[in-house]
């Protein structure tokens, strides 16, 4: 029977206000370039008329433009220097519509305004304690993890003076496991073991956690050929953990 991956708590997948944020930001300079020519009474459906940007509208337009662009991608990296960089965009566009904004009030008042307020609705909602959480605390972003099975399945670690410690695995998955060591064996974190797997494999992992019930081992300087002996062992594990022990 197949054993379903553990529900961590956190995101399993990307927010959608992620997506929205990102795609409005990318989607931004078209936008500026279309609401420009419409403004202007400009056929959309003249190509002469697209050149407009190119003749008349000065660098540091285009430059902030594609700094909305690069931003927008960035964002659905979700990466603190991303979050850094969506921040700097929109905080570039709110100086240049204040510096700028007697020569921007040829659109109207209104206009004008609403640009504004967009542009202060959207840092909102990028310096919000929701949105901000995936950036800056990778511990929620689990869409990102590996899945994580749960198993009942010997294991053996060997310690730094050879000794053999025999433990159970109670889940794993192709970044680590977690073990329950028979005996009061004590493991520091930090620490890094030889790890035998049931079906022979031989891997280096290191302590990175401990509680009660026992101790977080992640993986570490995995060859190529371990990887794909751990990921074939993974998959064995997903469908039928009977199949390790034949």
């Amino acid at each position: 029977m197949p054993i379903k991956p553990t529900e961590p708590a956190g995101y399993r997948r990307k927010p959608v206000w992620i997506r929205l944020l990102a795609f409005a930001l990318i989607l931004a300079p078209a936008g500026n370039i279309v609401f420009t020519l419409a403004v202007l009474n400009l056929k959309l459906d003249d190509w002469q008329n697209w050149l407009y940007w190119l003749r008349y509208v000065r660098p540091e337009v285009w430059a902030m433009n594609f700094l909305l662009f690069s931003a927008g991608v960035a964002l659905l990296k979700v990466r603190t220097w991303t979050h850094l960089l969506a921040s700097f965009a929109l905080a570039v566009m709110i100086i240049y519509n204040i510096v700028y904004w007697e020569s921007l009030l040829f659109l109207g008042p209104s206009i004008f305004a609403a640009m504004l307020v967009t542009t202060l609705v959207a840092a909102g909602v990028l310096y919000s304690r929701q949105f901000r959480k995936p950036y800056f605390n990778p511990r929620v972003r689990w869409w990102e993890t590996e899945p994580r099975y749960r198993a009942k399945l010997r294991v053996t670690i060997t310690l730094p003076d050879g000794e053999k410690q025999p433990g159970e695995i109670l889940d794993v998955s192709r970044s680590g496991l977690f073990v329950a060591l028979e005996g009061s064996t004590e493991l520091a974190i930090g620490e890094e073991h030889h790890v035998v797997l049931p079906t022979g494999i031989e891997l280096r992992g290191q302590i990175v956690r401990r509680d009660a019930n026992g101790f977080g081992i992640r993986f570490v300087r995995l060859g190529w050929e371990q990887r794909m002996q751990l990921k074939i062992f993974v998959e064995q594990l997903s469908h039928d953990p009977r199949t390790l022990l034949r």
